[in-house]
């Protein structure tokens, strides 16, 4: 444990063995603090924390709940479930992505595997290739990117999907509806806007 400017930096020597074991740490915090966790090969669970999350995590997983500030969530090869966030959330690199009850904005990349979204209130941007991408509840403008994946998306507000070599099906849509696909199924239903 070495203090900071900034607060504790808390890290482990494995890197000094060279043999395999693990290392498990769990650390308290007051509430308020702002949080900044670092891990690889590993999973990381935050709950509780009210002010900002930030997170760098590769090979492992990460989960969230009951957050009262934006996240910021830098993943490689990562999966990473987030519920019930009060602020925005900005996630890059996730394999796997499951996200509910969120309060601002959500901003996802993903690859190679899938996204659940349910119950975002902000605007949110999804760029997921070859993700299954299945969303419901979405309040604000939602822009849904996957290629030779899917689409299943209800009950959104305007809804942008771009989905080549893809199937798609919206339902529910109360809005304007944009779809851009190729060489796969779309079906609509129930669409009070546009639709493109």
């Amino acid at each position: 444990v070495t203090r900071t400017p900034d607060g504790f930096n808390i890290t482990t020597n494995r890197d000094q063995f060279n043999q395999q074991f693990t290392t498990d740490i769990q650390i308290e915090v007051p509430s308020a603090a702002t949080a900044t966790i670092n891990d690889s090969y590993g999973s990381v669970s935050a709950s509780g924390i009210r002010g900002p999350l930030a997170i760098k995590s590769s090979y492992g997983q990460a989960e969230l709940t009951d957050i009262r500030g934006d996240v910021n969530l830098a993943l490689s090869y990562s999966d990473v479930t987030a519920l019930r966030i009060e602020g925005d959330v900005t996630i890059t690199g996730a394999k796997r992505a499951r996200v509910s009850s969120v309060t601002g904005s959500l901003d996802l990349a993903a690859s190679n595997g899938s996204v659940e979204l349910r119950q975002v209130s902000g605007p949110s941007q999804v760029d997921a290739p070859f993700c299954r991408i299945t969303a419901q509840g979405l309040a604000g403008e939602a822009a849904l990117k996957t290629e030779h994946g899917s689409v299943d998306a209800e009950q959104t507000a305007d809804l942008f999907i771009s989905a080549p070599f893809s199937d798609v099906r919206a339902r529910n849509v109360g809005g304007d509806l944009h779809v851009t696909s190729s060489n796969g199924k779309i079906q609509v239903n129930n669409i009070t806007g546009e639709l493109d």
